[in-house]
């Protein structure tokens, strides 16, 4: 009861006071900083993939940067990230082969952020020859279809958000509006006038065909608008993010964003992959993150009626839902499934000693495991934090994070505890 409120008042100061709210964050974390022993508290075997000479990171918790083999890895190198990058600033892509333990270079970006990267990940339907990310070629914003082995590209002329698994088709959307209203998770470039039209019926979330290398334009942000009834509000800021496609590529969700007087609210949606059939499945205007547990059921963290926030498995165009986690799962972070659907991988952002933790629930015991505590430097935070994003690999033995306990951004696996009994089980985190 106590944490949903503390939750409850930093996000409501957090929205109408941003400036306060970092000031007093700071002063409240510097003591615990300073007197805390431990810059990290790591219960599993812990590898760091990356070199500390650079910053690296993948990009969202939403896919693995492992291949189907899981014995290559697929990263960003980046040349800095106490800012947000524009399009004259190039990562390059890496490719790790575990096993070796050698480092390529495959290609260059010029449209990446510090929360999801240029949307790196591996192509289906195996998962293993292709990948796709996106960049900025001849003054737009494009996708690339990269081949492994031969360094073949496709050029696909819009970027992707989210890819079926099958490789065939792909949702995105504007990455140039998006960073606009939500700095960190788009591109930067130079706005133009239609990026501030808080309506418009000409932008929204396009589909794409990428064999066909055709797009159309499915959902528009007026679409959404129409259906909330914005019209004649004080709205500031309309946008649409965080595009997920359920595991057949039958359906997909997103949330629709917008800012009244300075307070943010949020709507989640799904509907199939042609924009029909649109469902606005959580409309109480408090969502936060999200994922597809099956092709019919998501887990969001939202609040209910009086209650405090909560993971919830909803069923999707229904009415039925139940709270996950209910005393355990207490804190809001990054969560995505097993794919048995018994485990949820999760994380938590700063506590007031600045360390975010990695945790596994087991939803059939009703128990959580704490895999670590890790250390975030002062230096990243706000727009430009270092959250940790934990992501399974394919056969869920291993966990993939971003973390800068160790002084700057990098990429670590973690061993999965539940996957065999080398480690002993940990106490709630609490």
């Amino acid at each position: 009861m106590i944490q949903g409120f503390k939750q409850n008042f930093y996000h409501s100061l957090q929205n109408k006071y941003p400036f306060v709210y970092i000031i007093l964050r700071f002063c409240y974390q510097v003591p615990f900083v300073i007197f805390s022993k431990f810059k990290k508290n790591i219960y599993v075997n812990c590898k760091r993939v990356t070199d500390l000479g650079k910053e690296h990171l993948f990009g969202y918790y939403d896919k693995p940067p492992w291949d189907f083999s899981g014995q290559s890895m697929i990263f960003l190198q980046v040349p800095f990230t106490n800012h947000h990058p524009s399009i004259h600033d190039k990562a390059v892509i890496k490719l790790a082969n575990l096993e070796s333990g050698e480092t390529i270079s495959l290609a260059t970006t010029r449209a990446w952020n510090l929360q999801q990267g240029c949307r790196l990940q591996w192509l289906g339907p195996d998962f293993q020859k292709r990948i796709i990310y996106n960049d900025f070629r001849n003054g737009i914003f494009i996708s690339v279809i990269k081949e492994i082995q031969t360094g073949n590209e496709q050029i696909v002329e819009k970027p992707i958000y989210d890819v079926a698994n099958d490789g065939k088709s792909a949702l995105t959307l504007n990455f140039e509006r998006l960073h606009l209203f939500r700095p960190g998770y788009g591109y930067q470039q130079d706005s133009s006038e239609q990026l501030h039209d808080l309506f418009p019926l000409d932008d929204g979330i396009w589909s794409i065909n990428l064999k066909e290398k055709k797009r159309k334009l499915i959902i528009s942000v007026f679409d959404i608008a129409k259906e909330t009834m914005h019209f004649g509000q004080n709205i500031s800021s309309t946008r649409i993010n965080h595009i997920m496609i359920n595991p057949s590529g039958t359906r997909f969700m997103f949330l629709y964003r917008w800012k009244k007087e300075n307070v943010d609210y949020t709507r989640l949606y799904t509907a199939n992959m042609d924009g029909s059939d649109l469902i606005c499945l959580v409309k109480n205007g408090i969502v936060s993150h999200a994922t597809w547990k099956n092709n019919e059921e998501l887990l969001v963290w939202t609040r209910h009626k009086s209650s405090n926030g909560h993971f919830y498995l909803f069923r999707d165009k229904s009415d039925h839902f139940k709270i996950v986690g209910k005393g355990i799962l207490v804190e809001d972070g990054h969560p995505s499934y097993s794919s048995c659907g018994r485990y949820i991988l999760t994380d938590t952002y700063s506590n007031r000693a600045r360390q975010r933790r990695v945790l596994i629930c087991d939803t059939q015991k009703e128990e959580v495991f704490c895999m670590g505590a890790f250390y975030t430097p002062f230096q990243y935070h706000g727009q430009t934090r270092c959250d940790l994003h934990p992501r399974w690999k394919n056969d869920n033995t291993q966990i993939c994070i971003d973390s800068a306990y160790e002084g700057s951004r990098q990429i670590y696996i973690l061993d999965n505890p539940l996957s065999n009994n080398s480690m002993k089980k940990n106490k709630s985190y609490g």
